[in-house]
């Protein structure tokens, strides 16, 4: 019985916990959604885009809903972006369009950083 006053505190300490009642999921269900997170595109409803899809004034979003830029023109390969005054390479093989009905159109699986490296390195290599 040496353990007894062990197990009595273990168990005034363990009773509150399981006396809470449980999440109601249809509280939780209307619990306002993070804005951002409403805006996500789901990366699997993604085809890859046509050249006529990438076209100058056409945006260009992240899969987390954030806008990318703005197609200026479109060199080769790639798509130049301009974003806050400053341009941007984006590989069209980097740039895929939205199902049918997606308020996003184009969309990039590329980060901003991922975006501003591969310009970096494209004009130091010039």
């Amino acid at each position: 019985m040496r353990n007894a006053p062990a197990l009595i505190a273990l168990a005034l300490f363990a009773v509150p916990a399981l006396a809470q009642p449980a999440a109601d999921p249809a509280a939780s269900a209307a619990q306002p959604v993070d804005s951002a997170a409403a805006k996500a595109v789901d990366a699997a409803n993604l085809t890859l885009a046509t050249r006529e899809q990438v076209r100058a004034g056409a945006e260009i979003y992240g899969t987390d809903g954030q806008s990318i830029g703005t197609v200026q023109s479109v060199d080769g390969d790639t798509a130049i972006v301009v974003r806050e005054g400053k341009l941007y390479n984006v590989p069209l093989a980097a740039i895929y369009h939205g199902a049918v009905g997606s308020s996003h159109g184009l969309v990039t699986k590329l980060s901003s950083a991922e975006i501003e490296a591969r310009t970096t390195a494209a004009v130091e290599s010039r």
